[in-house]
C-alpha cells in the first residue's frame, strides 16, 4: 500500500450519524470506481512486562470506500458508530492531518449484460454511488442502452442522505430507476414518493419484470444479507459470475 499525507478540508453532517469527510491529498491518484483507502488511526497500546507498563504507539487501520475523487480531493461518507476509529475521526477538525494508505484493490463491473442491478444498505452506498457517477457523469453515451437499477435499504427517512444525487440521475437518464426500502417506516411511506417502499431490498426479487438472465448484480452491505441475496439469485438460476459483492 502506498502511504500518503492528507488534510481534512471539510466535515459536512449528512444525517444524525453520518458525515461527509473531504480530504486533500498530496498527489494525484488514479481512481477506479469501487476503490477504497485506509486511514491509519493512532492509538496507544499498553504492554505490561515485569510489573512495568510500557506504552507503545500503534496504528489501527480502517478501510473506507471512496465516493469520488476530484482534483486531489477525496470524498468519504463515514458513520459514527462510537468505536475507536470513529471516535478519533469525529473528534478531528478542519486542517487536521491524517495518515492514509492508498489501495488499488477494487471490484470490477463487467458491463456485459443488458441490465445492471446495484444493491446497497445504509452506509455501504459509497461504492455504488461511485459507479453511478462513472456511468452518468463520465460515460453516459456508453451505457444509454443498458437498464440500470438501484435498490437501497435503510431504516428511516431521516437516514436517506443521497436523495438529490439519485433524483438528478433519474431525471436526466431514462434508463435509470431506483427504489429506497425503509425497514422502520410504515406502509404509508410509498404514498409520499413512488421510489419509496416499506420492507427490505430483497423485495425486488418479487418483481416479475426483472430480467434475471440478462442482469449483472452488484451488492455492498452486510455478510448476512449478501448470503440471503445469493440464495434468492440461485433460485432464479443466476450464474455466480454475475453476482459481485463487497460484504462485511
Amino acid at each position: 500500500m502506498k502511504k500518503l499525507k492528507s488534510e481534512i478540508l471539510a466535515i459536512n453532517k449528512k444525517t444524525e450519524e453520518i458525515s461527509e469527510f473531504i480530504l486533500w491529498v498530496s498527489e494525484d491518484l488514479g481512481f477506479i470506481n469501487w476503490q477504497f483507502l485506509t486511514i491509519n488511526i493512532p492509538q496507544e497500546k499498553i504492554i505490561e512486562r515485569n510489573w512495568e507498563k510500557i506504552i507503545k504507539n500503534i496504528f489501527i487501520k480502517r478501510a473506507y470506500s471512496i465516493v469520488e475523487i476530484i482534483d486531489q480531493k477525496i470524498v468519504l461518507w463515514i458513520k459514527n458508530i462510537s468505536w475507536k476509529w470513529t471516535t478519533y475521526l469525529f473528534s478531528r477538525e478542519i486542517w487536521d492531518k491524517l495518515d492514509i494508505s492508498w489501495s488499488f484493490w477494487n471490484f470490477f463491473v463487467k458491463w456485459e449484460q443488458d441490465n445492471l442491478c446495484f444493491m446497497a444498505t445504509w452506509i455501504w452506498i459509497p461504492p455504488i454511488i461511485s459507479h453511478l457517477k462513472f456511468i452518468f457523469e463520465q460515460n453516459k453515451n456508453l451505457f444509454k442502452n443498458k437498464k440500470i437499477f438501484l435498490a437501497y435499504w435503510i431504516r428511516k427517512k431521516t437516514d436517506f442522505f443521497c436523495e438529490e444525487i439519485l433524483n438528478n440521475f433519474s431525471k436526466e437518464n431514462k434508463n435509470f430507476s431506483y427504489k429506497i426500502f425503509f425497514s422502520r417506516e410504515d406502509e404509508k411511506i410509498s404514498e409520499e414518493n413512488e421510489n419509496f417502499e416499506k420492507w427490505y431490498c430483497t423485495k425486488i426479487f418479487e418483481n416479475k419484470n426483472l430480467d434475471f438472465q440478462n442482469t449483472e448484480f452488484y451488492f455492498c452491505g452486510s455478510l448476512l444479507l449478501m448470503k440471503e441475496i445469493w440464495e434468492k439469485l440461485k433460485e432464479k438460476l443466476v450464474e455466480k459470475d454475475r453476482f459481485v459483492f463487497e460484504a462485511y
